[in-house]
């Protein structure tokens, strides 16, 4: 996972819905590799500096001195931006990223990685065959990862690393 800086122009974008330049993405594996491979100069790696205040939006200041038809535009303004926003966070979530990474993998890495999780908990925590289907092996990964088995979140940072 990665986090970008979105410095392109206003824009529909898959998971993400709406976004804005200076939007900050996080990005799973393969989203990084097709902007690096693309050389999409809409996106910058994030790298805030230290107390470098977290983006917040384009939100209207309502004041005084406003109108009540410039009051209504700018609350109704800012209530379209609270929901983009909140659409934003939930697909910056790093378990909505974590789970997108799973579901993008190919059988043959939810294989892997179902192993590696049941070498680590010493034990069968993720129950499966060669003849599991792809989407039941899912399932039964993320099934595993909701009760805490398996370290996924240090896989999915070490093969990002690796990248």
């Amino acid at each position: 996972m990665t986090k970008f800086l979105f410095k392109g122009e206003e824009v529909q974008l898959g998971r993400f819905g709406f976004v804005k330049k200076g939007d900050v993405l996080l990005l799973t594996e393969q989203e990084t590799t097709c902007i690096i491979r693309d050389q999409d100069k809409r996106f910058e790696v994030y790298t805030p500096k230290p107390g470098t205040p977290k983006p917040k939006g384009n939100l209207i200041p309502i004041t005084d001195k406003m109108t009540g038809a410039e009051r209504e535009a700018a609350e109704k303004a800012n209530k379209i931006e609270a929901q983009r926003l909140d659409q934003l966070a939930k697909a910056n979530d790093e378990n909505t990223v974590i789970v997108e990474e799973i579901r993008a993998m190919t059988y043959d890495g939810l294989v892997e990685l179902a192993e590696r999780m049941n070498d680590e908990a010493k034990s069968e925590v993720v129950s499966f065959s060669r003849k599991t289907s792809k989407s039941d092996l899912i399932r039964l990964i993320l099934e595993a990862r909701r009760r805490g088995l398996g370290a996924l979140e240090e896989e999915t940072e070490k093969e990002t690393a690796d990248a």
